[in-house]
């Protein structure tokens, strides 16, 4: 299912709206933010949505888990008619005349693939800004992995080290805790082309649920070098400079 939500933003909301049920106000898009947006295939219905937005809400998500008043925008599903659907006391109502174009946004996004351990690819988009990019890969340093096709493995750089679950094999290496799927531009980066995110669902479509630890332990690697005394040690990095 293709879809986005939206949710009020408490500081525009002068009438006290969010959380109010269905039939008790005229719904306002000036005062609701669009807070995911993205393709998650394993979803069918919108009950499905609200269970994924309440128990394993993805890291893309800049809102609150699912509740009354927000709105599921549905935009491609086998399931479930496209449009509009307000999140009431108790499931779902359909509506119309609600114009996005209304929806304040204040930040620019980019559109990669999310990969999660043991979960299959999603594709979604993510803030341009650094903390949302650690988001997705684990709250941590993040490192780049370059490939020859102008897209990023973007990665969590102490994976491994830190001990974060085994997700998927890449070549003769483990990437260690979620990553995404980003284009490289030259300069920074940009998002996926259409190209790219069948690409990349279909080859990280299956999980890798078997890798062992002791496959991820025999890739870390780490010297430890020791110094007489400080003369030794700057010396040392005197000659890896040259």
């Amino acid at each position: 299912m293709r879809f986005n939500i939206y949710q009020i933003d408490m500081d525009l909301d002068n009438k006290d709206q969010k959380f109010n049920s269905f039939d008790n106000q005229k719904i306002d898009p000036t005062i609701y933010k669009k807070v995911f947006s993205g393709c998650i295939n394993e979803l069918n219905t919108l009950e499905d949505v609200y269970t994924k937005f309440n128990i394993d809400i993805p890291r893309s998500h800049y809102g609150h888990s699912l509740s009354v008043s927000d709105i599921v925008e549905v935009i491609d599903s086998d399931c479930v008619r496209s449009g509009f659907y307000y999140c009431d006391s108790v499931g779902f109502k359909k509506f119309s005349n609600f114009d996005v174009s209304l929806c304040p946004k204040d930040y620019d996004t980019y559109r990669v693939v999310a990969v999660e351990p043991n979960k299959p690819p999603y594709e979604t988009e993510i803030k341009r800004d650094l903390s949302s990019l650690q988001t997705m890969v684990g709250d941590g340093f993040i490192e780049n992995m370059y490939n020859q096709d102008g897209t990023i493995f973007v990665v969590n750089d102490e994976g491994k080290i830190n001990g974060m679950q085994a997700n998927r094999r890449v070549e003769y290496d483990i990437i260690a805790g979620p990553f995404f799927i980003i284009r490289d531009d030259g300069e920074d980066y940009s998002s996926l082309n259409d190209n790219d995110i069948d690409k990349y669902m279909k080859m990280f479509e299956v999980p890798n649920n078997d890798i062992t630890q002791d496959e991820i332990d025999s890739l870390v690697k780490c010297d430890v070098i020791a110094f007489d005394n400080a003369d030794d040690f700057w010396n040392f990095l005197e000659g890896m400079n040259q």
